[in-house]
């Protein structure tokens, strides 16, 4: 894939414990899994990808960075347990206890040539917290936990 001069290819998506499968921030969306396609027909492959492969005009990131601080992720309990996103400038916003930053489940990571894109994604979030904390995030049941970055790769997302 060939770049244009100020374009930058991110992955980006959101982490296995987000209540959501997909968030949009900045006209971005955050998916939790896409999938390479090659092939035709029959002979169609299907290779899974953490989040998805994007290419970022400059600028772009810090605007996300931005607008990700006034988005939130509701949760309900009841006997159907749902998710949604929240914006805190909305006029009918109301604080609620059960809000959770989204920044918390977000993940975008700057890829270069030599990166796999299909290698497993070291999760930190962009609000900088681990996404294994089990007391900063409730439990997903049934899901695996996802791998911690390193020092260094949290330093490359921030």
């Amino acid at each position: 894939m060939d770049l244009q001069e100020g374009e930058s290819l991110y992955q980006i998506g959101v982490n296995t414990n987000c209540p959501v499968h997909q968030a949009t921030v900045g006209g971005q969306c955050f998916p939790r899994m896409s999938e390479k396609v090659s092939g035709y027909g029959a002979e169609t492959v299907r290779q899974p990808i953490n989040g998805a492969i994007v290419v970022m005009q400059s600028g772009q990131p810090e605007r996300i960075m931005e607008e990700i601080k006034f988005k939130l992720i509701r949760s309900t309990d009841g006997k159907r347990a749902r998710a949604r996103i929240v914006d805190t400038r909305s006029k009918r916003y109301r604080a609620n206890r059960q809000d959770v930053p989204l920044a918390d489940y977000v993940y975008m990571r700057p890829l270069d040539a030599r990166d796999d894109p299909h290698a497993e994604v070291a999760e930190v979030t962009l609000s900088g917290k681990d996404p294994r904390a089990e007391d900063e995030q409730p439990k997903a049941k049934g899901k695996s936990k996802p791998k911690a970055a390193s020092a260094d790769e949290a330093k490359k997302i921030l």
